[in-house]
C-alpha cells in the first residue's frame, strides 16, 4: 500500500508541473499577445501613410520600441510570475499613460475609437513603470475590444487624501452579473480566443504595489476599472 500510495504521489506531482507549465505557456502567451498586435496595426498604418510623414515615422517608433519589449519579455515574466517585487519610483503620471496610450493608437483607430488622456500633468506617484504600463495596457486593451466603433475610451489618474487611482474607462456594454465575480480570476474569460489571464495580472501588480484593481463602474454605457492605492 505504501508503494502504491509513492506511485501516485509522484503521479500527482507530474501532473501538477505539467498544469503549472501550461498555465506559464499561456500567460507568456497572453503577454505577447499585445506587443504583436500592437507592431501589426503599427505596420499596417505605417504602410499606408505617405513616407516621411510623422504619422509614419510614429508607427516605425511604436513597432521597434514594441519588439525591443519582447526580446525581454520572457525573462521578465518569469521574475514576474515568482511576484517580481516592484522598483518604486517617483513617477511624472502623464508621461506613463501617454506612453500607453501611444502604443494603443494604431488599434484604437482601427476599430474607429476615441481615446483620450485625463491627468493633471504636475501628478506624481511612487510605481513600478514597466509593471504599471503592463497593467495599463492590458486593461486598454481589454477596453478597446469591448467598444463599439464610434466609442470613447479614457485612461487617466487621480490623487486625493490616502487614495491614488488609475483607470481605464470605456463605453460598451455592461458585464455580466454573473461574471463580475470571477474576471479577476486566473483563466476565467468571456471571450472564445481569450486566455483569462489579463485582469489575474494587473491584479498581481497592483496588489504587489499595496494596491488592488477594482471594477469600479459597470452599466451600459460606461465600464471603469480602477487601481486604487
Amino acid at each position: 500500500s505504501l508503494e502504491d500510495l509513492s506511485v501516485l504521489q509522484e503521479k500527482l506531482v507530474a501532473e501538477e508541473k505539467l498544469v503549472a507549465i501550461g498555465q506559464l505557456s499561456s500567460a507568456i502567451a497572453h503577454e505577447i499577445r499585445n506587443p504583436v498586435t500592437m507592431i501589426s496595426s503599427s505596420l499596417k498604418m505605417a504602410e499606408s501613410a505617405k513616407p516621411g510623414s510623422p504619422v509614419r515615422l510614429e508607427m516605425f517608433r511604436i513597432a521597434t520600441e514594441e519588439a525591443k519589449r519582447l526580446e525581454n519579455l520572457t525573462t521578465d515574466f518569469l521574475a514576474f510570475a515568482r511576484s517580481k517585487k516592484p522598483n518604486i519610483e517617483s513617477c511624472l503620471v502623464i508621461d506613463t499613460l501617454n506612453y500607453v496610450a501611444s502604443l494603443a493608437k494604431a488599434r484604437s483607430i482601427e476599430k474607429e475609437l476615441i481615446l483620450t488622456v485625463e491627468c493633471d500633468e504636475s501628478l506624481i506617484l511612487g510605481f513600478d513603470p514597466e509593471q504599471i504600463r503592463q497593467a495599463l495596457l492590458n486593461l486598454i486593451m481589454n477596453a478597446i475590444n469591448a467598444t463599439p466603433a464610434g466609442g470613447r475610451i479614457v485612461i487617466g489618474a487621480a490623487a486625493g487624501t490616502g487614495l491614488s487611482v488609475l483607470f481605464v474607462e470605456n463605453e460598451g456594454e455592461a458585464i455580466a452579473a454573473d461574471n463580475t465575480q470571477k474576471i479577476f480570476e486566473p483563466f476565467f474569460t468571456g471571450e472564445a480566443q481569450g486566455t483569462g489571464l489579463g485582469l489575474s495580472i494587473v491584479r498581481n501588480i497592483a496588489r504587489a504595489h499595496g494596491g488592488d484593481i477594482y471594477l469600479a463602474v459597470n452599466e451600459n454605457g460606461k465600464v471603469r476599472f480602477e487601481i486604487r492605492f
